[in-house]
């Protein structure tokens, strides 16, 4: 007997998607059916498009868009092999329609992250904040506050995925950085190496609670330490001879 398709999630989605999802359970080759993007995250708005993923056992991806529906047909190899730049959004992904429970197994696989990539996530921030104090210290501005900007999103990554659940695409957001989103908000603003060592005094804290206290102590002969016992103190821009809103020159 043919196992009756399982009906995801569909909750306000838009009548244009019906027949899409009714082709699909027609269609023996179709798996599944996924909603992407922000209308699958609820931070989507009336211009926002209704980004569909038809899963199917095989044959050739193709994509259509019409109007506001923009439809990708491809395989369910292809969703299980996503490369890492496609996982928040998969991971964060509707299911609208799942015959056989694989797609929704392939959205949660997508979805764990692990402690290793977590590590690697709490590193690359520890790098950026470090070299971006580096920078302040040497009057590179344009480096540090870019490195400043770079390291908030490896931050995010690393915060919202120590539940085990991939972050979603910065979009996604706001609102879910609980205390410390004021001072992530500042620091991207900013780039103001002050405002980024108090956020790293936090961080610190709560990545030591959650078992990450090994990566802050692998950056050899105390480089993190150094770098948040730098003290830093506004200096008249023309003397200091740099472009822009904040200027530092740093003192230990």
């Amino acid at each position: 007997m043919r196992e009756a398709p399982r009906v995801g999630d569909n909750r306000g989605v838009s009548e244009e998607i019906a027949p899409i999802l009714t082709d699909a359970e027609a269609d023996p080759e179709v798996v599944g059916v996924l909603l992407k993007g922000s209308r699958a995250v609820g931070t989507d708005d009336a211009d926002s498009d209704w980004d569909i993923v038809v899963v199917l056992r095989d044959g050739s991806p193709s994509h259509r868009k019409e109007g506001a529906v923009d439809v990708l047909r491809t395989t369910l190899a292809r969703v299980r092999a996503a490369p890492a730049y496609e996982l928040p959004a998969i991971a964060h992904a509707r299911v609208l329609l799942d015959k056989t429970g694989e797609v929704g197994k392939a959205v949660e696989d997508a979805a764990r992250i692990g402690r290793g990539e977590l590590a690697e996530l709490y590193d690359r921030y520890l790098n950026d904040f470090y070299r971006s104090l580096k920078a302040w210290t040497r009057g590179r501005e344009l480096a540090a506050r870019l490195k400043a900007a770079r390291s908030m999103w490896w931050l995010g990554d690393f915060l919202l995925g120590l539940d085990g659940r991939r972050a979603p695409y910065p979009g996604a957001w706001e609102g879910r950085l609980g205390d410390l989103e004021p001072l992530i908000l500042d620091v991207l603003r900013t780039g103001d190496p002050g405002r980024q060592q108090a956020l790293q005094a936090k961080v610190e804290r709560i990545a030591t609670a959650r078992g990450f206290r090994d990566v802050y102590d692998s950056w050899t002969d105390g480089e993190i330490d150094r770098a948040m016992a730098l003290r830093f103190d506004e200096r008249n821009e023309r003397a200091a001879g740099v472009v822009g809103p904040t200027s530092r020159t740093c003192a230990t």
